[in-house]
């Protein structure tokens, strides 16, 4: 889905903490479109029962952000140091939440599910952190920065309340998250 998420203001080159909007439109008055800054998705494998046919829980997950713009290996000048890692763009199921406004599958998902996710993703990201050479802004430190100043749902329900939490993997566990 599409987001559009504040940078940080800068006043005559100086970086300040106050942060802004800046997108681009298409189109012309009065019908001018918003192209997002940046890009969600949110991937998920869901177990069933094989028995009865009914959804289960959710086993697999991840939640990903990309900035609207090309990416090294889309404009060649990738090299060897420098590949596309699905894991740099990780960012923790509640943060993304919470910037959306939305909640992904409300059906499946309560605050303890939420909990385990984030930290499953936190610890993707610091291990990625830690094997990159060149630590560049992260998706998650974009999203942090922003994320007092997006929508936020406040209160959350917990719809499967009491529901055992089984085993939870996140999709990139073993370098599984490459394009």
């Amino acid at each position: 889905g599409p987001l559009w998420m504040p940078t940080h203001y800068t006043n005559n080159g100086h970086p300040s903490a106050s942060l802004e909007y800046r997108y681009l439109g298409i189109g012309k008055p009065p019908s001018l479109v918003a192209v997002p800054t940046h890009f969600f998705k949110v991937v998920v494998v869901i177990a069933s029962d094989e028995s009865t046919g009914n959804i289960g829980r959710i086993e697999k997950f991840a939640c990903f952000v990309m900035a609207n713009r090309p990416t090294q290996s889309d404009t060649g000048s990738e090299t060897n140091d420098e590949k596309f890692i699905l894991q740099d763009f990780l960012v923790p199921w509640s943060t993304l939440e919470t910037v959306c406004g939305l909640e992904f599958f409300s059906h499946l998902v309560d605050d303890d599910f939420r909990k385990r996710a984030d930290e499953f993703t936190l610890a993707q990201v610091h291990r990625r952190q830690r094997q990159s050479q060149s630590p560049r802004t992260s998706t998650l430190q974009l999203l942090e920065a922003g994320k007092g100043t997006l929508n936020n749902n406040g209160g959350r329900r917990q719809p499967n309340k009491g529901k055992e939490l089984a085993v939870l993997e996140h999709l990139c566990k073993g370098g599984k998250c490459r394009v």
